[in-house]
């Protein structure tokens, strides 16, 4: 803005001077008005001044050049900065827009965290109070892969099988190494079938799932009761193995 100000302060001076038709007149004519009486003089003082007004003339073309060109510089000039003051415009509201536009970003993060945080707090609060079961029932309900075996049980392939293991360890903090460790003596095919009772899959689903009759399910079951009950204690009658194993 200084080289700015400086520009229109001369342009203005410059104009100032070439407009001011009567500049060196007024001496010019006072210095020789004694020797008008003379005509040889007078006629030196007319060609002098005819000289003069032509030198005059030409300076002030000159000056208006010179003004003109003065004001194309500080057209261009004002152009240049008016094109930077609007870059550096575009460039605020850009970062405003970016900066919006996190804040809403993070406002939604904290409104996502917060319903989380609230069923957290549910499902903490039925923990405590020892409703295991509707807990378990409403993990398995947000692990698609275990919802959809508990609402249409079908045979599983071996490597299915393993998908659905890998799924149960992760939703419940890995279920079968905390209950292999707890039971030491079961199989890898009874923490499976711990597994499918875990998802609260019946005798019948789970002979659907293995591929086994319902028969040789409930034999399997009775030995898992028998290896838990050696190490948990005897079974209170109301309390059946699937109740221990969905709330372990």
């Amino acid at each position: 803005m200084g080289k700015l100000n400086n520009i229109i302060i001369l342009v203005f001076t410059l104009f100032l001077c070439a407009c001011n038709e009567n500049w060196g007149k007024e001496d010019f004519v006072n210095s020789y008005n004694s020797q008008l009486q003379d005509p040889e003089q007078l006629e030196q003082l007319v060609y002098n001044h005819n000289q003069l007004s032509f030198k005059y003339k030409v300076m002030k073309n000159a000056y208006g050049f010179g003004f003109l060109f003065l004001i194309e510089v500080g057209i261009v000039v004002l152009y240049f900065y008016h094109i930077n003051v609007q870059d550096k415009q575009r460039e605020i509201q850009i970062k405003e827009l970016a900066v919006e536009t996190y804040v809403t970003q993070m406002q939604e993060a904290q409104s996502m965290i917060a319903i989380k945080q609230h069923e957290i707090s549910g499902l903490t609060s039925q923990l405590l109070h020892g409703d295991k079961t509707k807990l378990v029932d409403q993990l398995i309900l947000k692990t698609e892969i275990l919802r959809q075996l508990k609402i249409n049980p079908q045979k599983l392939s071996h490597d299915n099988l393993l998908e659905i293991e890998r799924e149960v360890n992760h939703t419940f903090d890995g279920y079968e190494k905390r209950l292999a460790t707890f039971v030491p003596t079961l199989t890898d095919s009874e923490l499976a079938l711990c597994s499918l009772i875990k998802i609260g899959l019946s005798v019948k689903d789970i002979a659907t799932v293995i591929c086994i009759e319902s028969t040789s399910v409930s034999r399997r079951k009775l030995r898992i009761k028998d290896k838990v009950a050696m190490v948990a204690g005897t079974f209170d009658a109301k309390r059946t193995i699937d109740q221990w194993l969905r709330e372990f």
